[in-house]
């Protein structure tokens, strides 16, 4: 299966045009490449990515994905950066944007980067600085305004931020600068050269094209690497085991031989057994792996039927709450607020410790993982 992720340098439309049995996605973003719809042989085509309003899509993530035999491969815009910066590691790059990033002739984001919806009609009012450079050095060749002109105007162009950098506030700018061969340039031509565009479709018939194999790599699985596989590859059961931390009583009896067995892998025997337990939930704070299924059973071995339909509408009323009231502040309780009733459902005297003898690493992680059903519980207890 051959998965693209494209916004707006090729609408859906054009996107499945040129490839006609893809799967097309938006512009990637942080976690999409965990998804398991993407399997060992599939082939990913990045083109566009999101990077302000969300978390971009990390090297590590590409990496990972290249380590469970999917094919990476980049062109035109983030693909093309990321494409740059990973292909000793096997990503596959296409395409005169590629190239310029691989050769140093570019280096900055801000090369790429357009202004768009996130969503319906993402197409951009705004220009791409490198469709800009393939805009004007014909023009150079042709005779039509000199090197160092064109090298003004791209630094110019530069330092408009690139939500405001449309076509208008370009001419604009070069006409106060007195760049009037720039401008002629940019106000004859029937539309700027859209590079971005020709590099992806170029990178689409290169891969329906080819025979793409892929490649053996080693990833060292990470603290962070294993967090982001189970907040999104295992949302699901990460709500569960959230659940059962937070509102199982039981828990505490449960969590110390998940932790011992995670910890024994890096700590001897004899360095376990001369602690007393207080003190191994104190100095080990293992992350799990949630992909392992011997440790996603023993987290979950008091789990029942009724658990996981509570924290569904415990989750569901809080992400309700969220949607109606937009400008509430993303922790939805007061700290505070918080500590008190976890410490009062626990039946602990101290916060912090009841957070760590229930297998959070630290007292953050258990507020944060509450805030998840807050609203909910809130509301539930008010009934």
């Amino acid at each position: 299966m051959l998965h693209i992720y494209s916004g707006p340098t090729l609408s859906a439309r054009e996107t499945l045009r040129a490839a006609p049995h893809a799967q097309v996605h938006p512009p990637v973003r942080h976690g999409d490449l965990f998804s398991s719809d993407i399997r060992s042989g599939d082939t990913v085509l990045l083109i566009d990515g999101v990077y302000h309003q969300n978390p971009a899509l990390r090297h590590k993530e590409i990496l990972d994905a290249l380590a469970r035999g999917v094919h990476v491969a980049g062109a035109s815009s983030i693909g093309a950066m990321r494409a740059a910066e990973l292909d000793d590691f096997g990503m596959s790059g296409y395409g005169a944007i590629y190239h310029d990033y691989r050769s140093g002739a570019i280096d900055g984001d801000d090369e790429v980067a357009v202004a768009h919806r996130d969503a319906g009609d993402r197409r951009t009012r705004t220009v791409a600085l490198i469709n800009l450079r393939y805009t004007l050095a014909p023009a150079v060749t042709r005779g039509l305004l000199s090197e160092s002109t064109a090298n003004r105007a791209i630094e110019r162009a530069r330092r408009i931020y690139y939500p405001l950098r449309t076509l208008t506030a370009l001419i604009q700018d070069f006409t106060a600068a007195g760049l009037n061969d720039a401008v002629f340039v940019l106000s004859g031509c029937n539309g700027l050269v859209d590079q971005k565009k020709a590099d992806a479709l170029g990178a689409i018939r290169a891969l329906i094209a080819e025979e793409t194999t892929s490649v053996e790599l080693d990833v060292p699985d990470t603290a962070f690497l294993r967090d982001w596989r189970n907040a999104i590859r295992y949302a699901g059961e990460l709500q569960r085991v959230r659940y059962q931390q937070l509102f199982k009583p039981a828990f505490v009896d449960v969590w110390p031989s998940v932790r011992d067995r995670l910890v024994r892998a890096h700590a001897t025997t004899s360095m376990l057994s001369d602690l007393a337990d207080r003190e191994r939930a104190r100095i080990f704070r293992p992350r799990f792996d949630l992909g392992d299924q011997t440790t996603l059973a023993m987290l979950l071995q008091n789990e029942r039927e009724e658990d996981r339909v509570r924290a569904a509408r415990l989750v569901a009323a809080t992400k309700t709450f969220r949607e109606q009231q937009p400008r509430w502040r993303a922790t939805v309780l007061h700290d505070h607020v918080a500590k008190g009733l976890l410490t009062e459902m626990w039946g602990t005297a101290a916060f912090d410790e009841g957070a760590l003898e229930r297998g959070f690493r630290y007292p953050r992680e258990a507020l944060d993982a509450f805030n998840t059903f807050a609203v909910g519980y809130v509301l539930e207890g008010q009934r």
